[in-house]
């Protein structure tokens, strides 16, 4: 059922173009973030650095590094203001753990997430274990983050303050690395909305999530997809009803069985 994917991709220009020769003849959108070896080096060559981010983004929709426990914060600099250039999605992976927080302001005396926006990363992936002033930080600088649940309880890494980040951040869901989850958003959603009510102790409503894996993304990507609205690119899912709540029906019973058709840029491409 899904319609658009984005993928943080490994293995440099050779990578990038193995996605985009197994994508051939696929109708299924794709926004594709390269990185590349030298973003592993403590002191690369700056003309060297640049010139590999660029070769990255004649290619691919951004950069999407692992995190600043593998790059310096120079290099995190060059590929935000390389992006800008390029208008493309400059992304990285902030606060995943506990550990990895608490090393960042060790050595900097700042926060992976107070280095990401202050390198002008505005696509942040995990937010799990945020220090105190992170979240307002983000807001502040209306960045989006993008959550990872199921990842995060795999890896024993937290749960994610969801249900505050809802109110003051544009949030999306991920399903993260391939190797510890299939890459299925309804488990995601109801893995969402069932950890996020219990680490709330309360009511969290159900549309929220939903909103996470569909309407949000148009308010990140500022493209013309997510919404069902007019101009915009019809991509949806026509699914069987199995409550009189729909978005329960979706989020807690659905599973790919359940899709009727799936339309893509106005086309039925599963049925």
């Amino acid at each position: 059922g899904t319609t658009t994917f984005m993928d943080y991709r490994e293995g440099g220009i050779k990578g990038i173009k193995l996605l985009k020769n197994a994508l051939k003849g696929l109708p299924i959108n794709s926004i594709i973030l390269g990185r590349d070896p030298i973003f592993l080096e403590e002191n690369p060559n700056t003309t060297k650095l640049k010139n590999r981010i660029i070769k990255l983004l004649r290619l691919a929709d951004g950069i999407g590094p692992s995190g600043f426990g593998e790059i310096t914060d120079e290099t995190a600099h060059k590929i935000v203001e390389e992006c800008e250039k390029w208008d493309k999605i400059a992304s990285i992976h902030v606060a995943e753990s506990i550990k990895a927080q608490r090393l960042s302001v060790e050595k900097t005396g700042k926060s992976e997430v107070e280095r990401a926006i202050d390198a002008g990363f505005h696509l942040l992936v995990h937010f799990t274990n945020p220090l105190p002033g992170d979240l307002q930080l983000v807001s502040k600088n209306k960045a989006t983050i993008v959550a990872c649940p199921r990842s995060n309880g795999m890896l024993a890494t937290g749960i994610p303050p969801i249900a505050k980040i809802h109110k003051n951040v544009n949030l999306l869901l991920g399903t993260d690395n391939i190797m510890f989850n299939a890459p299925d958003m309804f488990r995601e959603m109801e893995y969402t909305l069932k950890v996020t009510r219990a680490l709330k102790g309360g009511y969290f409503h159900p549309r929220e999530v939903l909103k996470m894996v569909t309407t949000n993304f148009h308010r990140f990507f500022d493209k013309k997809i997510g919404c069902i609205a007019e101009d915009f690119q019809a991509d949806l899912i026509i699914v069987e009803s199995l409550s009189k709540n729909p978005y329960l029906s979706l989020i807690n019973r659905s599973q790919s069985k359940n899709i009727r058709y799936v339309i893509i840029k106005g086309k039925i491409v599963k049925r």
